[in-house]
């Protein structure tokens, strides 16, 4: 495969800590994908509501700051719980008794009328979602105008000492557990260092 084809959208799911954001900014740097994020506007809500810091919600660059998971003090929660609590039982549940036809999809609603758009103004445009979770985003991805199956690479990330979904502050939320169900059209493996991480993700593209 030429850079030229690469998929038009690349949808990256895995553990948290398992190499998806590297992935993604690998694809931004060398082969000018645009990074989106379902949970982006959530993440600057509840950095927002709470006074969280950009590193807190994951808002960025990821320095491996772990702040994610660590107890902030004036709340006595973790920003990652606050970021799963909002995003799923309050945007994806509880809305529903206001907005009924919403489903589970307002996040995913927005980011397919992101795309969507910024699709209809240049066709060219190739993006990369390094937060795919749930089935419900997973299905809005094909029903997309104009996109065809070919188009779209769900790729899985596995990084063994993770511990997988199950392991660490949070991992038994839906959140992090629901993308075990989601197809996939590729799996990679996270088990060395970061430049032989994208060198097998390169080989496995044919790039």
């Amino acid at each position: 495969m030429t850079s030229s084809a690469m998929p038009r959208i690349i949808a990256i799911c895995g553990a948290k800590r398992s190499g998806k954001d590297v992935l993604a900014e690998h694809l931004v740097s060398k082969y000018n994908y645009e990074r989106v994020s379902f949970a982006e506007p959530l993440k600057h809500a509840i950095k927002n509501l709470f006074n969280f810091d950009d590193d807190q919600v994951g808002i960025g660059e990821d320095k491996g700051t772990g702040k994610k998971d660590i107890v902030d003090e004036r709340w006595g929660i973790t920003p990652r719980a606050a970021l799963q609590f909002f995003g799923t039982e309050v945007m994806q549940e509880k809305i529903q008794e206001l907005m009924p036809d919403i489903k589970r999809n307002f996040f995913a609603n927005t980011l397919k009328n992101y795309i969507k758009t910024k699709m209809d103004a240049n066709e060219e445009q190739r993006f990369v979602i390094s937060d795919l979770r749930f089935i419900h985003e997973y299905e809005m991805l094909f029903s997309i105008p104009n996109i065809q199956k070919d188009d779209i690479a769900i790729i899985r990330v596995i990084r063994p000492n993770t511990g997988g979904a199950g392991s660490g502050s949070g991992a038994s939320h839906k959140s992090e557990q629901e993308y075990i169900n989601i197809p996939y059209d590729i799996i990679l493996f996270n088990n060395g260092t970061i430049d032989a991480y994208i060198e097998k993700f390169e080989k496995i593209m044919g790039v």
